[in-house]
């Protein structure tokens, strides 16, 4: 019965129970009890528990399509868009590329749960250090440079590494035996560095 007739079944938006037909809950569209909610009204999510929420929990993202709440996967700790994009992972777990793992491809490393490379790397020693460069870039210090730095700026373009001045010159160009600029203490002249000016000067 409901709204004083009878009928074959109850309509949508109540239960039955038995005999009578019971108004859902507000945030329910249908329902099977009082406490049981099978789909939810607008801006709702259908959690686990069959209860509707305007908000997902953190282990669950919202599908807009089913207007339910869908459980991440047990390797995420939050997901979004889909169970296995995660956004966090679970603990002891890595995080990388939306996905979570117990290790770190090859090239990257562990940076506080984050799996990282060293820029511009085709090899990395660690996250902050590079062995082997991309190409046209230059390595200095573990580190890869489209020029090279004012600390080794002459480059070598056969072995692709970025070398020091002499041991006098804090600044060389074209090459490391042309210095613009010495050391101080000492004194330039013509692309070299002297302690003391050389005869005639």
């Amino acid at each position: 019965m409901y709204a004083y007739s009878c009928n074959s079944s109850c309509p949508n938006g109540t239960y039955n129970s038995p005999g009578v037909c019971y108004n859902c809950s507000s945030v329910c569209t249908t329902c099977s009890s009082s406490s049981i909610c099978n789909t939810c009204a607008t801006s709702y999510f259908l959690l686990s528990n069959n209860t509707c929420s305007t908000n997902c929990p953190s282990y669950a993202y919202p599908d807009t399509g089913t207007k339910t709440c869908i459980n991440c996967s047990n390797n995420c700790q939050t997901c979004s868009l889909s169970a296995s994009n995660c956004t966090t992972c679970s603990s002891s777990l890595l995080f990388y590329n939306n996905s979570c793992s117990n290790n770190c491809p090859n090239n990257y490393f562990n940076v506080s749960g984050t799996c990282e490379t060293c820029s511009f790397c085709n090899q990395c020693l660690n996250a902050s250090a590079c062995s082997v460069c991309q190409s046209g870039y230059y390595i200095y210090g573990g580190v890869c440079y489209l020029t090279c730095p004012t600390a080794a700026p002459v480059p070598d373009l056969t072995l692709m590494i970025c070398t020091l001045c002499g041991n006098t010159c804090s600044a060389c160009s074209p090459d490391a035996t042309y210095c613009f600029s010495c050391n101080i203490g000492y004194l330039s002249l013509s692309g070299k560095c002297y302690v003391t000016c050389p005869s005639g000067y």
